[in-house]
């Protein structure tokens, strides 16, 4: 691949990767902070919930979820991330014990503001920020709104959102992922999960992600999906001047790195595009040896 974007890199990370070593670490226990008082009326409950892991002297490195996972969903970060950061993964707005927005079609500005609640409500004035899927997307949102926040920026199985979409196409969309959730989360989680990781996943793997995707809420997961076939993070991407490390999956069929990833790296100042071949959506869950020793690398640098 060849770059032409001042300040902007790239490199290919052969298919042939480690094997993964890291195997079904225990999660960290689930914890509570509460929705700081003057955005109470945002919300529909008082309370967020999220996992941590690591020292808690060290730099923090928040960790956002997709739109059908959780904080289980980084499970083999917590054991290695852990190591050298104090590592949080919150659950999004209507994820897990975390109450709902109250909006029912919640907007850019609205889950920025959310992360933004969140670290106020754990006293948090700056972190690095890693993202994946929709969790890439709200993370763009926060990096973008809040940018004196934000030191690095990860994404994975990136997302800039379906604002080109024609309405008809948007409301197939909304309808479509519905009907995928419309008999609640166990079911949900029980679906075709395989298309959401590349072929060489293991039978083993599945189990885990069918176990992280089984804790979806419904309400919170259909705003999480209006949200996104509304947003356009591209035009947020001036703002985006910290630098950014990119993982695309070769393998990735939920969001497409050539109408996604591609579209947004010459957009970025200070970018890193790392490419997995054989790997799908979810490079942190299918490959995280490799995952973990090139975010190690990128915030240390």
């Amino acid at each position: 691949m060849t770059c032409l974007v001042v300040l902007t890199f790239c490199f290919v990370v052969s298919s042939t990767v480690p094997a993964q070593t890291i195997q079904n670490p225990q999660l960290p226990q689930l914890q509570f902070s509460q929705v700081p008082p003057a955005s109470r009326a945002k919300y529909t409950g008082d309370r967020f919930s999220y996992m941590e892991a690591g020292p808690k002297n060290a730099p923090i490195l928040l960790l956002a979820h997709g739109v059908g996972a959780n904080s289980m969903h980084w499970l083999y970060q917590y054991p290695v991330l852990g190591q050298r950061y104090r590592v949080i993964a919150w659950n999004a707005p209507g994820y897990m014990l975390t109450d709902n927005l109250a909006s029912e079609s919640p907007t850019c500005n609205d889950y920025a503001d959310a992360m933004n609640d969140f670290l106020t409500s754990l006293g948090i004035e700056k972190v690095y920020l890693f993202g994946n899927s929709i969790g890439s997307l709200m993370s763009q949102c926060f990096a973008a709104t809040y940018p004196q926040k934000v030191s690095k920026l990860v994404l994975t199985g990136t997302l800039i959102g379906e604002p080109q979409a024609p309405e008809a196409q948007k409301k197939a969309i909304i309808e479509g992922r519905q009907q995928s959730i419309k008999d609640g989360g166990y079911s949900f989680g029980s679906g075709r999960v395989a298309a959401l990781v590349g072929k060489n996943t293991t039978e083993d793997k599945l189990a885990v992600l069918r176990g992280v995707l089984r804790a979806t809420n419904p309400r919170g997961y259909m705003q999480a999906i209006r949200f996104a076939v509304n947003a356009d993070s591209r035009t947020l991407a001036p703002k985006l001047t910290m630098p950014v490390l990119i993982f695309v999956g070769g393998e990735d069929q939920v969001t497409p790195p050539d109408r996604n990833a591609y579209l947004l790296k010459p957009l970025l100042a200070k970018v890193k595009l790392m490419e997995l071949p054989n790997v799908g959506h979810m490079p942190e869950f299918e490959v995280p040896d490799v995952v973990n020793k090139a975010v190690l690398e990128f915030l240390a640098d």
